[in-house]
């Protein structure tokens, strides 16, 4: 696990790079307005159904893939995985049909608060990024066969390909449309580096829909309760930009620069760590070594939970320097690097509470607890509206950033408590018999 980490670490330097390169271009050419606010509450939406549709895989296909072929071999897994991939796309194509049929009253809710061109740029930038849904599905499934075979440095450098794009459509043409033209062209460059390396393997890269019905029960049941889950937990961050533009104009472009970093950081955390972790979760529980299993959950705990807190108290005291460094330049000026930074302050306090989280998810989508993960998510939603409302009313935008990292703190608690009981429990049977 160790040694995948490693790879993955790797990569990710690669892709960080890349991210924080275009987010510089984009403070410099748009700064914090209009253009910014837009984008950012439009490509939401599309990034929404892509991310939890889409990244719900790796916790519910790799667990049901690599216990299959366990237990029936290769054939029955590569058969599953080819009519997930149908289901999926099917699903994402029709998602994206409602979404454009009821594209203009769902952009006007979320954009009340907008003046009408506001609202006119809203609804473009949608329309030009809607298309990324399938491709962003088909992407995280050709990540999963990846992750599957332990390609992991190669399933991590192809998200490179997302900022990358974007860097070179804005280098080409600083229109507001630039971003969303780079955005759509990073995922079709990204799926096709992907298919390069599997091309090898290209039975398992088409869709076919039938498949034995009770290997497609047990995906289903993991995959539904943490595709909802996930709806909610990608829908704080909805709702958190939502709730910004009731405050003052720029507020959503704030939260969102001052939210790079630290949600950098935990992509981060949840390509090093994660990706490792469902594989080597998954195989020890296939297995039924809880012993090995509960000591590699206690060791990655107290090594990580370290590392967060080492970088929550750099945030903390460095956060002005860092948004200067970054941002400030262009259309990005001194008062804008005060706000986001101090915004930035109380969303860094999610750090170690996101790293901790990410190796829990892993163990109870190992354990086939995805049921769990529904909860904690319906949970987190419901907590992270009623202390955005709570904080925002005396601390403005930051109170935001401060309510997301107290909902954070709370479901690691509630997961890492049901992990441990989870895990004594299979290493006391075991003993037992």
């Amino acid at each position: 696990m160790a040694s995948d980490t490693l790879r993955v670490v790797v990569a990710s330097f690669i892709v960080a790079l890349a991210v924080i390169f275009r987010e510089q271009l984009i403070a410099a050419h748009f700064g914090v307005g209009d253009i910014t606010d837009a984008f950012a509450i439009a490509s939401a939406i599309v990034i929404f159904f892509a991310s939890t549709l889409g990244g719900s895989l790796a916790s519910s296909l790799i667990p049901v893939a690599i216990h299959i072929e366990v237990r029936s071999g290769k054939s029955a897994a590569e058969e599953l995985c080819r009519a997930v991939l149908a289901r999926l796309l099917l699903s994402l194509c029709l998602i994206a049909v409602g979404l454009y049929v009821v594209s203009e009253p769902l952009i006007a809710i979320l954009t009340h608060s907008f003046s009408h061109e506001k609202k006119q740029l809203a609804t473009t930038f949608f329309m030009l990024v809607l298309p990324i849904l399938p491709f962003a599905g088909w992407a995280a499934y050709a990540t999963v066969l990846l992750n599957i075979r332990r390609w992991m440095l190669v399933s991590t450098v192809g998200s490179a390909f997302i900022p990358l794009a974007g860097i070179i459509v804005i280098k080409l043409s600083s229109s507001p449309q630039a971003l969303a033209f780079g955005l759509l062209l990073g995922y079709l460059i990204q799926c096709a580096f992907y298919f390069f390396f599997l091309k090898a393997e290209m039975r398992w890269l088409w869709p076919a829909w039938l498949a034995p019905k009770n290997h497609l029960r047990e995906v289903w049941h993991q995959y539904l309760p943490v595709t909802i889950g996930s709806l909610f937990m990608a829908g704080t961050v909805v709702t958190d930009q939502v709730m910004a533009g009731w405050l003052a104009p720029g507020s959503i472009a704030t939260l969102a620069f001052a939210s790079i970093l630290v949600n950098y950081l935990n992509a981060f955390a949840g390509r090093a760590l994660g990706v490792p972790a469902i594989v080597h979760f998954s195989t020890l529980t296939a297995n039924k070594q809880w012993a090995e299993a509960r000591h590699l959950m206690g060791q990655a705990l107290l090594l990580i939970g370290f590392i967060g807190i080492a970088l929550t108290t750099g945030f903390w005291f460095f956060s002005d320097g860092l948004v200067a460094r970054l941002f400030e330049r262009g259309a990005f000026i001194a008062a804008d690097t005060l706000r986001v930074a101090e915004v930035q302050k109380y969303y860094a306090l999610q750090i170690t509470f996101q790293f901790l989280g990410v190796l829990l998810v892993r163990m109870l989508s190992a354990l086939n607890k995805n049921r769990i993960l529904l909860a904690i998510g319906i949970f987190n939603f419901s907590v992270n509206i009623f202390f955005n409302w709570l904080f925002m009313k005396t601390m403005g935008i930051s109170g935001i950033a401060l309510a997301t990292s107290v909902v954070l703190f709370l479901s690691s608690l509630i997961s890492g408590y049901i992990v441990w009981e989870t895990l004594n429990t299979k290493f006391m049977e075991k003993k037992t018999i």
